[in-house]
């Protein structure tokens, strides 16, 4: 027992009783001012974290606190009320409401988001006010070690912005021509990205490009999404920052990667540590939507909101106000006649919604859809599906059916639309191995009737029109991926009223549908019933 006092014997065992500043079972280890043996203790709240330093110690925050200690909200807490301090004394700690997060390197702040598909590509735009010329604002890597495989970064490097990604073969360096102004007073606009390897870089409406090359064109990455700085920041590839890694300094509002906007909250991000927030008020950049904000000392708000806009934080349409639509259906405010519309659930129609409707065949205007949910998708040999339906079109363009989750590009999934007014059948079986098979013989329009079958057979894919076999191709040969994992879900004419057709399926359809569905038969003899399901903006198709 090295450094100890004594030691005890205890039936040929034995316990050592360490010399203050020692611990462990022989008394090896030594105490560091983080351990709850160390006197005296530190002074980081319950539900911090503390660091050791060469001299001294920092407590790492949670999201929703800040200070030295963890322990205040100094600029956005409200004071309590006496009422309040005789009922409580836990009030005197306060969370901090971060509306536009604040991040400070020297005491090491970053956010973390659970992240998304973005291997086949990356596109992120996001606006940032710096206080300093060197920091990271947004990383991603296959392994948070110096060794991290795959990794892509956007950060400041002496005051210009650098985008940084390596796909597996190297590492592609984007640098703006212009650097950013670290005083504190301009909000600057980076949105940045690659599809395959082919990226961009554009700050403030200035772009760099990098054009595509031979090599790898996929990102695979699998930790999270961190802002403003990494929770480990020896764990950063050298490759991916210009100098040794930083945090950032300065405020973050308004980050969005592949069309998704990140919830920059105390409630919205996974985990973080010593944010604040930007501006110290209730105030942020989104608070009152298309308003202006406006915060009094006692961290209450106000929003002046433009004109046809109400409401506390300007969410209501003026038109919508006061609305007679029925059954959950949606109030859509049309500025053009100072008016609304109705968006009608599945099933009702009528002005507001108000008539129920059968529903056999179905009318789509464009900007509907219908999803349905495959109650037999479990017992489904995945290597054979099969599907036939008629319908209609009134243009060109349009998406008639999408079989799979459609959540991101990676989803398997077997569709039929209209594209410049030839049918078109695209599948997708695995790596986006997808060949659009059109036909360009006919040409559907009018709103004639037509009937389409597809038939998938492992990679074998077969089309009948009007029952007449019109295209057959074997899209992947070498057998690399033969079912069609469409997690049991299918959408009719579109997508939610949230989704836009080109966006969600990477520009292979457009638009939605605008025509008509009926006699759906999906993997058997039985077709599909909607009544029931979800859906919106369907109408009756038998008048």
């Amino acid at each position: 027992c090295p450094h100890t006092t004594s030691w005890f014997p205890f039936y040929q065992q034995f316990s050592c009783q360490c010399l203050y500043g020692w611990k462990g079972a022989f008394c090896t280890e030594i105490v560091s001012v983080c351990d709850p043996e160390h006197k005296p203790p530190h002074q980081c709240s319950a539900d911090a974290t503390c660091i050791p330093l060469p001299y001294g110690y920092a407590c790492h925050c949670p999201l929703g606190k800040i200070g030295t200690y963890c322990e205040q909200a100094p600029e956005k807490q409200t004071k309590p009320t006496i009422n309040q301090y005789r009922y409580c004394l836990l009030l005197y700690i306060l969370a901090v409401s971060i509306s536009d997060p604040s991040f400070r390197a020297t005491e090491s702040s970053w956010m973390a988001f659970t992240p998304f598909n973005i291997r086949h590509k990356t596109h992120i735009s996001m606006q940032f006010k710096p206080l300093s010329a060197d920091g990271i604002l947004f990383y991603t890597a296959q392994h948070l070690n110096p060794r991290s495989g795959d990794f892509l970064s956007i950060s400041l490097a002496h005051g210009f912005v650098q985008l940084r990604y390596n796909l597996g073969d190297r590492t592609v360096i984007l640098q703006t021509n212009t650097q950013v102004d670290t005083s504190g007073r301009t909000w600057h606009l980076v949105k940045a990205g690659r599809s395959a390897n082919k990226g961009y870089l554009e700050l403030d409406g200035s772009n760099v490009t990098q054009k595509a090359t031979a090599g790898m064109t996929a990102l695979d990455t699998r930790t999270d999404f961190y802002v403003g700085g990494v929770s480990m920041l020896n764990a950063v590839s050298a490759l991916a920052v210009e100098d040794e890694p930083t945090g950032f300094d300065g405020c973050i509002r308004e980050l969005i990667v592949n069309d998704i906007e990140l919830n920059l909250s105390e409630t919205g991000a996974q985990e973080g540590v010593n944010i604040g927030d930007c501006d110290g008020t209730a105030c942020g950049y989104k608070v009152c939507n298309m308003g202006n904000c406006i915060s009094d000392s006692s961290d209450n708000f106000t929003c002046s909101c433009p004109p046809l806009w109400v409401g506390s934080k300007c969410e209501l349409s003026m038109f919508c106000l006061v609305n007679l639509c029925q059954h959950s259906s949606l109030c859509v405010p049309d500025v053009s006649t100072a008016s609304y519309t109705c968006a009608c659930p599945l099933g009702w129609g009528g002005t507001y919604c108000e008539n129920q409707i059968a529903l056999f065949t179905l009318k789509f205007v464009g900007n509907s859809y219908v999803k349905y949910t495959d109650p037999y998708y479990k017992s489904r040999n995945l290597e054979f599906t099969r599907i036939s339906l008629n319908f209609t079109t009134n243009e060109n363009e349009g998406l008639i059916l999408w079989i799979g989750k459609a959540e991101n590009e990676d989803n398997d999934f077997l569709a039929i639309g209209v594209q410049s007014g030839n049918l078109k059948v695209a599948v997708n079986l695995g790596e986006r191995i997808s060949v659009p098979l059109i036909y360009r013989e006919i040409i559907l329009c009018c709103n004639k009737w037509h009937f389409v079958t597809v038939l998938q057979n492992q990679t074998n894919i077969s089309v009948y029109l009007e029952d007449k076999i019109i295209l057959f191709e074997d899209i992947d040969p070498e057998r690399r991926y033969v079912a069609l994992n469409y997690e049991s879900t299918c959408y009719f004419g579109g997508f939610e009223l949230s989704r836009k057709v080109k966006s969600v399926t990477s520009g292979v359809f457009t638009q939605g549908l605008v025509g008509k569905i009926k006699d759906v038969l999906f993997q058997d003899s039985r077709k599909v019933q909607f009544n029931g399901l979800e859906g919106y903006n369907v109408y009756s198709g038998d008048n």
